[in-house]
């Protein structure tokens, strides 16, 4: 059976990024997207792995997180930017050293530093979608279908969130869920191309060419690129 191949290219996790005090809670900007882009044998998923960013440059910033954490430890952002600057490094890691162990460390670092986040922060639904995306990556769709849902609760209006959980739904091939959130990202946003081609991807493995084909042909004109 084929299987949908999920490329999702990021800057960071689902366009986690590091934020400044008056950004928390923003989750409304949209960060540099790619999508499932073909159809093939095996699920497969890459993000962008931020080239500018140097190891040792990451780790400097991973280290005045941590000194900002240690200045005021219930402060939900730096706990938040070091999981960000963790993030970075499994990408980079992922993209300079093809190590998956190493890679996997720093998620974990990534994951734990979002939930303390969310601790200090219950609301903070850029920490939680920053954290599903983390789990979506370690092929933990279940887990990242809940922090996208706890994302979406805190902050519905946000048609990438939707986008996101989409793409776990259809990881787990359930795909009349993924086609819901795709069309909520829609009427969110009407130019979403991801949006527009992933449901279209979505329609096509439930065997609806005439959806698909539309929604594939739409989510071009917007300016997806497959």
């Amino acid at each position: 059976m084929k299987r949908l191949t999920i490329c999702m290219v990021l800057v960071g996790i689902a366009g986690c990024r590091p934020e400044s005090p008056r950004e928390i809670g923003d989750v409304n900007k949209r960060p540099d997207l790619g999508q499932i882009i073909e159809e093939r044998s095996e699920v497969s998923e890459e993000k962008d792995a931020n080239p500018d960013k140097t190891e040792a440059e990451l780790d400097k910033a991973i280290a005045d997180y941590s000194e900002a954490i240690r200045l005021d430890p219930t402060d939900p952002l730096a706990y938040f930017n070091r999981g960000c600057a963790y993030d970075s490094k499994g990408a980079y890691y992922k993209a300079n050293l093809g190590s998956s162990d190493r890679r996997k460390d720093e998620y974990d670092k990534a994951v734990a530093d979002f939930t303390e986040a969310i601790r200090l922060n219950p609301d903070y639904a850029m920490a939680y979608r920053s954290r599903g995306s983390a789990h979506y990556y370690e092929g933990d769709f279940d887990r990242a279908i809940a922090d996208y849902t706890e994302a979406i609760r805190v902050k519905p209006e946000d048609a990438m969130t939707y986008v996101l959980r989409g793409f776990a739904y259809a990881s787990n091939r359930t795909f009349d869920e993924a086609i819901a959130d795709y069309s909520e990202a829609i009427r969110l946003d009407p130019a979403h191309a991801v949006a527009y081609y992933n449901r279209g991807l979505a329609y096509k493995a439930l065997g609806d060419k005439g959806k698909a084909e539309a929604d594939l042909t739409r989510g071009r004109e917007l300016g997806f690129e497959d």
